[in-house]
């Protein structure tokens, strides 16, 4: 074949080798009359493979063009390939030559061909892949199939392969010494997990296979690509929330691996980003506390080294809720106010982000239990925080959930109160309740968050109510007249404004609306809202 021709573009030389579409034909010619000749058969795989590879094996930056590309044509070669497999399986020279050369013309083939021959050639390969132990057979073996996986974009193609044979056939290459074999298959296991969640069973069914994984991470920690594809494969293995598979992972050192990753690792953003997702995966589905302590510190410092990344930053938002809405000696590491204070530039950082808005939401209502932290967090800016992420992800439940949670448990103190009124907070509720009044649990909270912002008994005072507030009350007690939660914080919030003679005036103009919900109110929920009912009726009818 023609030698590479070496051309300049600037700084940079760039080497191109020509050839004729031509000889592709001429040459799968020869390879379909002499089928049956096994000489002719590897030469002429060889001849292909170098045809696209590049005259030599060392000429991989070469780039391989062809004088008439409408004349160059791979058709039918899976099936061809998948032929010779068959009639020489018991041919290791042809096997390896063949394997070789569909990784280099996969990426050349008809989606149609795969979808019609991409399973039985993904079987084709696992089964190689599982029979030989020649390293530099599994190599092209993973190769082929991640390409595979890559053309292949309906995921039902990759359903449909034999799950065990899969698990077994890829769970052997993890022990293997050859770093660039357990680099592709750790990536082609990651990459067949993601497309298809039902082969994580298989994957943890595989005989030792948690803790080959683990080993894994262990022997090459300082191989990033590896040590990224193996977090990524723990996640999904840990989101299952398997209480047995969470145990083996951490019994055999995952855990600690993830988090030294974490400590060793923070340069590589992506290697960072998937052992965030894979601790939050574990820490999510373990129902124990026994977990070690330096979990918060690796946490707060990759937090602050990553605030504006939030494909880091979200899933360490969610440990820190988990953790510390579960355990006191973790909230107590993070109720700090560096740790806060770092969760409120990260929400302010990210505020497009859906993700970490929500677990950013959720991480300062439950570090909000504690009194303590009720006003460092509303002297920290989180209060500021909240309200932009109410504002900012209207149609998003889990933000408007959370968003509110925090505020109603922030708004308990004087000084917090004063900031959620001057900062927009009361109006974000509104916004809230008016956009989600299909939603029986968003009211209700909305209700709960506006009932403690009202009565200010340090200063003595009661805010205001918004007239827009009793119109979205009364149709929500209307509506929703077997909602505990709704008809209790409805009531809990009028008794609030009843408190203020400016809201009775209000209210009073509404007599005729109010009376009607609190009646049924008070007959169906007695024990919860009976006694208020009748404190905001007196107050009503009192009015002169």
């Amino acid at each position: 074949f023609g030698e590479p021709t070496q051309f300049e573009v600037g700084k940079s030389t760039y080497s191109v080798v020509v050839h004729s579409a031509k000889y592709v034909s001429t040459i799968r010619e020869a390879l379909s009359q002499h089928s049956s000749k096994a000489p002719i058969v590897t030469s002429a795989m060889m001849a292909l493979g170098a045809l696209l590879l590049g005259p030599t094996p060392s000429s991989e930056d070469d780039k391989v063009v062809f004088d008439d590309i409408a004349k160059l044509s791979f058709r039918d070669s899976l099936e061809e390939c998948l032929e010779i497999l068959a009639t020489y399986q018991s041919e290791f020279e042809i096997i390896c030559v063949c394997i070789w050369y569909l990784r280099s013309i996969i990426s050349l083939i008809d989606t149609m061909e795969i979808k019609v021959c991409g399973s039985r050639l993904f079987e084709q390969i696992l089964e190689i892949l599982h029979m030989h132990e020649s390293t530099e057979l599994r190599i092209n073996a993973c190769c082929a199939l991640l390409s595979l996986i890559y053309k292949e974009q309906d995921d039902e193609t990759i359903s449909s392969i034999e799950g065990q044979l899969l698990a077994n056939s890829l769970i052997i290459c993890f022990r293997d010494d050859s770093e660039e074999l357990v680099e592709v298959s750790s990536e082609l296991t990651a990459l067949i997990i993601y497309r298809a969640v039902k082969f994580v069973e298989d994957i943890i069914d595989a005989q030792d296979s948690i803790r080959t994984i683990i080993g894994c991470m262990v022997r090459n920690k300082e191989l990033p690509d590896i040590i990224c594809n193996c977090c990524m494969i723990l996640a999904s293995i840990s989101a299952l929330h398997d209480e047995d598979d969470l145990l083996l992972v951490i019994e055999h050192g995952g855990l600690n691996v993830i988090l030294d990753v974490m400590d060793h690792h923070n340069e590589n953003k992506i290697l960072t980003e998937n052992s965030s997702k894979a601790l939050l995966a574990i820490v999510k589905g373990n129902p124990s506390s026994d977990l070690p302590p330096k979990i918060a510190q690796t946490i707060i410092r990759v937090m602050e080294e990553n605030t504006g990344n939030p494909d880091v930053t979200s899933s360490l938002l969610e440990t820190i809720w988990h953790l510390g809405s579960r355990n006191n000696m973790y909230f107590d590491q993070f109720s700090k106010k560096r740790t806060i204070s770092s969760i409120i530039d990260t929400m302010n950082l990210n505020i497009p982000d859906a993700n970490v808005q929500g677990a950013g939401c959720a991480a300062l209502w439950s570090l909000a239990i504690h009194g303590d932290n009720k006003q460092l967090i509303g002297d920290c800016g989180g209060l500021e925080s909240v309200t932009n992420a109410l504002m900012a992800h209207l149609d998003s439940f889990r933000i408007q959930k959370e968003g509110l949670t925090a505020l109603k448990n922030l708004a308990t103190t004087s000084k917090n109160k004063q900031i959620i009124s001057a900062c927009g907070g009361e109006e974000a509720i509104v916004y809230s309740m008016r956009f989600h009044t299909g939603s029986e649990e968003i009211l209700s909270s909305s209700f709960a968050a506006l009932n403690n912002i009202a009565v200010d008994i340090k200063n003595k005072t009661v805010a205001p109510a918004p007239i827009e507030v009793f119109d979205i009350l009364i149709a929500a007690m209307v509506k929703y007249r077997f909602s505990e939660s709704v008809q209790t914080n409805a009531c809990f919030l009028l008794k609030s404004y009843t408190f203020s003679d400016n809201n009775l005036l209000v209210m009073k103009s509404r007599t005729e609306d109010l009376m009607g919900v609190l009646t049924v109110a008070a007959e169906t929920w007695s024990d919860q809202c009976g006694e208020k009912v009748q404190i905001i009726m007196d107050s009503i009818l009192d009015l002169t």
